[in-house]
């Protein structure tokens, strides 16, 4: 669809290796649309992470080990996942082909943090409050979601899609 200049949206990717596709997909539909005439300023895409639902699952396995180790990791593995994908987004703002579409006036397919807050009980208020709000990121979340992440302690660092802007760290040790 995107090498026919339609703007596609990519819903409920629940693992790194399917975002690794997702954005090679896009990136290769961006290239077909360039090389058929369409202009890539006007094509547009989302790949939407539900964080706090790949976190539930993996709240649930750690929770039946029940081992104090696999209890210390509950209520972290979503946000690990958001930082991995973020550093994959950012690995592919860096590379070659993004560079030659970013110059032919493409948009990057911007992640999509989608959380709805509660499936595990080791959240708290700030917790899928995941500070991935680097540029060209979107979230999306139900009422109990934290409006401003800085002011709740989350850390930010540069990356290169961000010119230098903030975007997560992840996980804290």
């Amino acid at each position: 669809m995107t090498a026919l200049g339609i703007s596609v949206n990519a819903t409920l990717v629940f693992s790194l290796e399917r975002y690794s596709a997702v954005m090679d997909a896009y990136l290769t539909g961006l290239e077909q649309a360039r090389s058929s005439g369409h202009d890539p300023s006007q094509i547009h895409s989302v790949a939407s992470f539900p964080i706090t639902w790949v976190e539930a699952e993996i709240d649930r396995r750690l929770l039946a080990i029940g081992s104090p180790a696999a209890l210390a990791l509950m209520g972290q593995s979503g946000i690990a996942c958001a930082a991995l994908a973020y550093q994959a987004y950012d690995q592919t703002c860096a590379g070659e082909r993004w560079i030659v579409l970013a110059g032919a006036g493409a948009h990057i397919q911007r992640p999509l943090w989608l959380s709805t807050g509660g499936e595990s009980s080791a959240h708290d208020e700030t917790h899928s409050a995941w500070n991935g709000h680097g540029l060209n990121s979107s979230t999306v979340s139900d009422d109990n979601w934290p409006q401003d992440p800085v002011k709740h302690g989350s850390p930010m660092v540069p990356t290169p899609c961000s010119g230098g802007r903030h975007a997560s760290r992840g996980l804290r040790p």
